[in-house]
């Protein structure tokens, strides 16, 4: 069934192939020594225009010979079975079409049956081919597992380190009592207040010196070298969460 499906389908190209009619090679330059005349080789003097071929098909002459015979001979019995197109110094010998059988209604619809079945084979073929590269690029995402035994160790040391750490602060480290904690923590919120009176204070002052002026505080504050908090890289309001 394949080969038989593959000679026609080689015979319906065959066909399409032969019923066109091509301008044939260096009509042009035939054209301009023979003054428009048909040259020595037997060429008609117009053509149709050319087409592009399929690669590695002839061009044909018009009006090709019909010759019989082997073709690699040249050997021609006049019963019409080859058809030869000649140009150049080139000779092109195919079968005659008028003598090839054209496929029936029920063939034409059992070659579509086949190509409907191949485009769906095709297409599911395509669907995997998708889904697989999606895999390999997740894949590829991923580290090997040299990598990840390499990651897992640094992990591991890391890990390591801190237990080590930790249980030095636990065993090692006198703690500190609760009423030393609720001592320190309301001696930080003595100087906590501290600084927030005096910077809400020294703010009030710069508003006032400034007045209507387009000076914003900071630009003021600078200019006769206040230190800010900023420059020391500290902000009050960290500290809030520690004095509740």
């Amino acid at each position: 069934d394949d080969d038989n499906d593959d000679d026609r389908r080689s015979r319906r190209l065959t066909r399409r192939l032969t019923r066109r009619r091509f301008e044939e090679e260096g009509e042009g330059e035939n054209g301009e020594q023979g003054g428009g005349h048909q040259g020595d080789r037997g060429v008609p003097a117009a053509a149709e225009p050319a087409v592009q071929l399929p690669a590695g098909v002839r061009e044909p002459a018009q009006g090709g010979e019909e010759v019989a015979g082997d073709a690699d001979s040249g050997r021609a019995d006049g019963q019409g079975v080859l058809t030869m197109a000649q140009f150049n110094k080139t000779k092109l010998y195919f079968p005659n079409q008028e003598h090839l059988e054209a496929p029936s209604p029920e063939e034409l619809k059992e070659m579509d049956e086949r190509v409907t079945q191949l485009r769906r084979s095709l297409k599911e073929k395509k669907e995997m081919v998708r889904s697989l590269t999606s895999q390999l690029s997740s894949l590829m995402s991923k580290p090997t597992n040299d990598e990840a035994d390499k990651k897992i160790a640094e992990n591991q040391a890391a890990i390591d380190a801190k237990m080590a750490k930790l249980n030095k602060l636990e065993n090692e480290v006198e703690l500190v009592s609760a009423e030393e904690q609720a001592k320190t923590k309301a001696e930080l919120k003595k100087y906590y207040d501290a600084w927030r009176k005096r910077k809400q204070a020294v703010m009030d002052m710069v508003d006032a010196a400034l007045g209507d002026a387009a000076m914003k505080p900071k630009q003021f504050l600078r200019k006769h070298d206040c230190e800010l908090d900023e420059d020391y890289k500290v902000d009050y309001k960290d500290f809030t969460a520690m004095t509740k």
